[in-house]
């Protein structure tokens, strides 16, 4: 009884870790339950071939034949995937868990590259929903870098199909410039370089003023008042809504909080629900 039931523990670990290399392999890290039940018929397949004579365990010969049904079925679910774009359907919840457990945050820096939009709003709903169990098992860079990664991917993605469809839009980006910046200016402060001869302190450098200059398209003087008091509002509008409070499509982000107007019927949306 005890050789059986450690052989059954040996081959679910190999179905586990097969199916976890296909999903890496083929970006599919909601299908984890999938590809390990495509992965059993490698298993029966190992029995018809497998001797005690070969000198090798049965979870160590089967290997091969389960991960070469995973990759199987890991290559046609990705086709199906790549044909269908983003109309099929978001994953359940225990997938989307599952997944959270199974895969390291550099893991999903790779991952979320292939992510599509429906992929992205269920990899953040649960980011935000699970913070503090993940803040305790990747720690905050890991998991901030994830979070950073997958937003920056759905914001990709909204933006190309606008483009697409040759929208016109608000300076969407000014925000997420305007934070690029002058987080850039202030890590050069604490690190102490200094600067070219010549060039602007570097505190002057993270000023309103300084990241309005920058974001100012045509380089009036006349402009550069309205402009600065722009980019005060925008500094206010992602300080009492940081990303990742932020209640909504997080692609939507940078556009809330560049536009005071798309700002404020935020905030009203965000009051009415709340009655």
């Amino acid at each position: 009884m005890r050789s059986i039931s450690s052989n059954k523990v040996k081959l679910s670990r190999v179905l586990t870790e097969v199916a976890r290399e296909a999903a890496l392999r083929f970006a599919l890290p909601w299908d984890l339950v999938r590809l390990r039940n495509e992965a059993r018929p490698g298993i029966k397949e190992a029995l018809l071939y497998y001797e005690p004579s070969l000198g090798v365990s049965f979870d160590q010969f089967a290997y091969k034949y389960a991960q070469r049904a995973a990759t199987r079925s890991g290559a046609k679910i990705r086709a199906q995937r790549d044909h269908d774009g983003d109309r099929h359907s978001p994953p359940p919840d225990q997938h989307v868990i599952e997944a959270l457990e199974t895969f390291s945050p550099q893991e999903w820096q790779v991952l979320i590259g292939d992510c599509g939009s429906a992929d992205l709003v269920a990899l953040l709903t649960h980011l935000r929903a699970n913070k503090g169990q993940l803040l305790l098992a990747w720690d905050h860079t890991p998991y901030y870098g994830v979070f950073e990664a997958a937003s920056k991917r759905a914001m990709v993605l909204r933006f190309s199909r606008a483009a697409e469809k040759k929208r016109k839009f608000i300076a969407f980006l000014d925000a997420f410039y305007a934070a690029h910046w002058r987080a850039s200016a202030r890590k050069r402060n604490i690190q102490l370089l200094s600067g070219p001869p010549g060039s602007r302190p570097l505190m002057e450098t993270v000023s309103d003023a300084a990241i309005a200059e920058t974001l100012n398209r045509d380089g009036r003087s006349k402009n550069l008042y309205k402009t600065n008091r722009q980019v005060g509002g925008m500094f206010r509008r992602m300080k009492n809504t940081p990303l990742e409070e932020f209640e909504g499509d997080p692609s939507e982000y940078w556009t809330v909080m560049s536009a005071p107007w798309v700002y404020v019927r935020y905030r009203n949306r965000l009051r009415r629900e709340r009655v």
